[in-house]
C-alpha cells in the first residue's frame, strides 16, 4: 500500500482490488462506530454491482461495525422488478449483506411500487430522517465512490489520468481527504 496527497485528499494504492475493498471497508467501519459514538445510531447509503463486490465482501466480515445501530439504505433499484428477482439491488444486499449482518434497519426502495413518486417521496422522508453519514456507490462498471459531506465537485482528472489506466475502484474516505484507486493494468495507488 502506498499513499499519496494530491492537494488536499490522500490518495491510498491498494495492492488489489480485495484490498482496496478491505481498506473501503476498515474505513465505513470507521466512520459508523464514529458516528454511533457521537449520536448512538449512524446511517449508510449502499449501491450495488460489480464495484460493490470486494467492499461488500470485506464489510459483511467486519466484527468492529456497530450493525445493531446502523440502518442502511440502497442507493437505486430497477423499476418494475419483483423484490425476489435475481437481478434486484435490494434482494443482493438483503442475500449477501444485511441477512448476514442484522443491521438496526434495512429501508429498502420498492422499484416496483404502484405509485412511484410517493415511493420516492416515502424513501426521501427516510433518508432525512436517518441522515446518513456516507454515501458508498458504483459509477460505471467497476468504480466505487464513497462520499460524505461533499465539499463541491472532486477533480478527478488531477488523480485518474496519471498513467494508471482505466481505473475501476475507487474509494474516498468520508472526511474527503483520503482516496484508493485500483486499475486495469493491475495496479492500485
Amino acid at each position: 500500500m502506498r499513499r499519496q496527497l494530491f492537494g488536499e485528499a490522500e490518495v491510498i494504492v491498494a495492492d488489489s482490488e480485495r484490498h482496496g475493498g478491505e481498506l473501503a471497508a476498515a474505513e465505513l467501519a470507521e466512520q459508523l462506530r464514529a458516528q454511533v459514538a457521537r449520536t448512538g445510531s449512524a446511517a449508510v447509503i449502499l449501491a450495488t454491482g460489480n464495484s460493490q463486490v470486494a467492499f461488500i465482501e470485506a464489510l459483511r466480515v467486519r466484527t468492529d461495525v456497530p450493525w445493531s445501530q446502523t440502518t442502511i439504505f440502497h442507493m437505486d433499484e430497477y423499476i418494475g422488478l419483483s423484490a425476489d428477482h435475481p437481478a434486484n439491488f435490494r434482494r443482493y444486499i438483503r442475500d449477501e449483506l444485511t441477512d448476514r449482518v442484522r443491521p438496526a434497519a434495512f429501508h429498502e426502495l420498492n422499484g416496483d411500487a404502484t405509485d412511484l413518486d410517493e415511493e420516492m417521496r416515502r424513501y426521501g422522508r427516510l433518508l432525512e430522517a436517518a441522515a446518513p453519514v456516507v454515501c458508498v456507490l458504483g459509477i460505471g462498471e467497476r468504480l466505487l465512490w464513497s462520499l460524505s459531506a461533499p465539499r463541491g465537485p472532486i477533480p478527478v482528472e488531477q488523480w485518474a489520468r496519471r498513467g494508471q489506466g482505466l481505473v475501476y475502484s475507487v474509494g474516498f474516505s468520508p472526511d474527503g481527504k483520503r482516496i484508493v484507486t485500483a486499475s486495469w493494468d493491475g495496479t492500485a495507488r
